[in-house]
């Protein structure tokens, strides 16, 4: 069963499958990937928008993503390096492929 928002839910972090919602006779719902069958639990919690937000996190990304922003403030506060530097462009060109990966 599809709800209305699926605009809503990223692609399946394993796969990048498309993700879908469903739900059963017995109130339980869940996303699940329509690919490979990767989903989040099955829950009784009656909420759309919760479902999507766990299926849509992507803890691991955003760890490292803050890590690169750190690694690339303190090349300039400790080594001053410069904007042109090249692995000063190597970790914003990382970061953004990794951002474009998990939107």
């Amino acid at each position: 069963m599809t709800k209305g928002k699926m605009e809503k839910l990223k692609p399946c972090p394993f796969c990048k499958g498309e993700a879908d919602y469903d739900n059963c006779e017995t109130g339980y719902e869940w996303i699940e990937c329509t690919n490979c069958g990767a989903k989040t639990q099955h829950l009784k919690i009656n909420s759309y928008d919760k479902l999507v937000k766990a299926w849509n996190s992507r803890p691991t990304e955003e760890k490292l993503i803050t890590a690169l922003k750190q690694l690339d403030q303190m090349l300039v506060d400790r080594h001053k390096f410069r904007p042109d530097a090249p692995v000063r462009k190597f970790i914003k060109q990382t970061i953004k492929e990794i951002e474009n990966e998990t939107n």
